[in-house]
This record gives structure tokens, sequence and C-alpha cells, in this order.
């Protein structure tokens, strides 16, 4: 099942749906009907807004922006941000800006239809957005003005990595290296995390699933930051592991299991008649079968068929998306399998080069 679907593309960047903000606008048309609906395609477009202008502006900066993922509890823009602090600030900024930009729209709105700002701020504190009537302007003037304050807002908090929080790790790194800055970035925002999971036990669920969210992706992010760092300049092919066992798709599995299998390996590469690979046995694969079944069933009945493959001639720091992604990623030079390496292996090797440059 694919987890997002496609719904347009703007600016070169694909606006995509995740599975469970589709299941969300159905059930909440099931159980509220069509006007609740139509408000939260409306809230979302600027959640959307606001995601387009992080991207606008990351693209400004030669930054490739793939694609903006909506999902129930807010957006998602695919932007791989540079160590440069004004960059980053720029770019993490430009969101909520996009936010106060509409709220000025919204007043000027207001003002034009004879709705004075004392109203349009009044009503909008004591409506929310809960209670918003779309077929009556002031009434969704007052909730567009309020949504996009508490976007707006609640963005700016420091809880990294939130836009607030990079925001604020960029101003760290004008004066201190990117490492030390997100560090600091963390602490704060687990700070602010705590806080918001506080208040989501007393006044609303969604808030413990955001606290939850940001304690554990600021840690997250100062790993991967400090594993980029370790391997800075190193490319793929001197972190290979370059004794690769293989294994005969024709094999039985109690012969790959007598013959092959090792402790110090656990995925195999399968090949054909050819010497092709053509899948990967994984040890977890293997974990529940029947004795009986393991001399009746051969490699290729078990294996699984999707290859993961990266030039051994990579960068580290190019490939580590896709290196924390997948459990186990062949590693060719000239089409040749020189290696693996797993996360694992990746791990291991960042603590030890991340020692080995304090020196």
């Amino acid at each position: 099942m694919q987890s997002s679907y496609r719904i347009f593309t703007i600016f070169g960047i694909s606006v995509e749906l995740h599975f469970t903000f589709i299941l969300f606008l159905v059930l909440l048309t099931l159980l509220q009907g069509l006007q609740a609906f139509i408000l939260w395609v409306i809230v979302f477009s600027i959640v959307l807004i606001h995601e387009l202008f992080h991207s606008l502006t990351a693209q400004r900066f030669g930054i490739a922006v793939p694609r903006i993922t909506l999902t129930p509890i807010g957006g998602l823009a695919n932007i791989e941000l540079p160590e440069d602090p004004k960059k980053e600030f720029l770019i993490s900024f430009a969101g909520p800006f996009s936010n106060f930009l509409l709220m000025f729209i919204i007043s000027l709105v207001a003002l034009y239809v004879g709705m004075p700002l004392g109203d349009l701020w009044e009503l909008s504190v004591k409506q929310g957005i809960e209670k918003v009537n779309i077929f009556d302007l002031q009434s969704l003037l007052s909730g567009l003005f309020w949504i996009n304050l508490v976007l707006g807002a609640f963005n700016l908090l420091p809880g990294f990595p939130m836009d607030g929080g990079r925001v604020f790790r960029a101003l760290l790194a004008f004066r201190l290296d990117y490492i030390r800055a997100t560090e600091i970035a963390v602490q704060v925002g687990r700070i602010i995390a705590f806080l918001i999971l506080i208040w989501g036990l007393f006044a609303n669920p969604l808030a413990i699933i955001i606290g939850l969210f940001l304690f554990i992706a600021g840690g997250q992010e100062l790993s991967v930051l400090k594993i980029r760092h370790s391997f800075a300049g190193m490319k793929l092919r001197n972190l290979a592991v370059h004794n690769v066992r293989y294994v005969h798709e024709a094999a039985t599995l109690k012969d790959f299991m007598d013959l092959v299998a090792s402790r110090d390996q656990d995925h195999y590469p399968v090949v054909d008649q050819s010497g092709k690979v053509v899948g990967i046995l994984r040890m977890t694969d293997l974990e529940r079968m029947d004795s009986k079944d393991m001399g009746r069933l051969l490699v290729r009945d078990v294996a699984g068929k999707e290859v993961d493959v990266v030039d051994a001639n990579l960068e580290v720091e190019k490939a580590l998306g896709t290196l924390l992604s997948k459990d186990f990623v062949l590693l060719v030079d000239a089409g040749r399998i020189i290696g693996y390496i797993t996360p694992g292996h990746l791990m291991e090797a960042s603590k030890f080069y991340g020692i080995v440059k304090k020196r």
C-alpha cells in the first residue's frame, strides 16, 4: 500500500496526501458533515501555503524540494536544509511569515467588507476554529485569522525541529559550530515538547502526539547530523564490509544454513545461474520456520526480490538517507559488487570516526 498519493504538482513540487490524512477527511465528513469537510480543506490549504513558502525560499537557494506531504497533524516539505545559518533562518522563518502575511490580508478584507479589526479579533478568540460558519463571511474571516495566528505563533516556538527551533538553531550557529548549536536547540526543544505534552494531557490529545514527536525527532536529527559530520569527505567504499557471502537461489534452506550462513552476516545476496544478484535472503525470514520446511523450501521461495544497490564512490553524506532507511545495501564499483553496508555497521563506524576527528 502506498503511504501517500499525489494530488497535483506546483512549482515542480509534488503535493501529496498521506493515507492517514485521507482517512481523517473521510471520518470527519461522516461524523461532522460537509461543512466540517470544507472548513478543514481550507485549513489545510493554509498549511500547504505555509509549506510552499518554505519550499519556494529553499528553491531560491538552489535546494531541490521533491514533495510536500499533508498529514492529519500538519504538512511536511521534503527539504534538505544546508548547514548555513543564514539560509536555514530564511527558509525556516518563511513558513510562519506566510501565516502573518495571510493575517494581514484577511484584516484588509475585513476592513473592506466593513468589519472593524476589533470585532475580527474578538470573534476570532470567541469562536476559534471549532465554531466557524463557512457560510457567514465574518465568521469565516475570523476563523481564518485565528488559524493563521495559531499556526504562525505555534511554529515559532523554539521546539526543535519545528520552524522556531530551526530559527533558534540558525541564530546560535552564527556564533557556534552546527553540532553544538543543534545540541542546545534540541535541549530547549525537549523542554518545549514536555510542556506541550503536559498541556495535551489536560487540554488536547493531539498535543500529546505533537509533544512526543518533537521529543523524539529532535534527538534523531542530532544523531544524523553527528553521523554526517563524522563521515565528512569520506566515500562509501571506505566503509564497505568486503567479505560478502552469497547463496544460490536453487539451494535449499537447509544447505544454506549448513554451508553458507555465518553469525557475522544477517543478509545474503541471492544469485542465479549466471551469478546475477536477484534477491536478498534475511536471517529474520527463517526465525520461525519449521525444520521440516528447511529441507524442502528453496532460497528463491523465501528471499525478498528487492535489492538496494548504491555506488561505492558516492560520498557518505550524499547517501546517508538511503543507508539509514534500508537494512542492507550492496555497494558497487563500475558494476562490480565490492561489499555491503547496514545501519549497524554505519553506526559503529560513525562512533569510531567521530572519536578520531576529535583528536
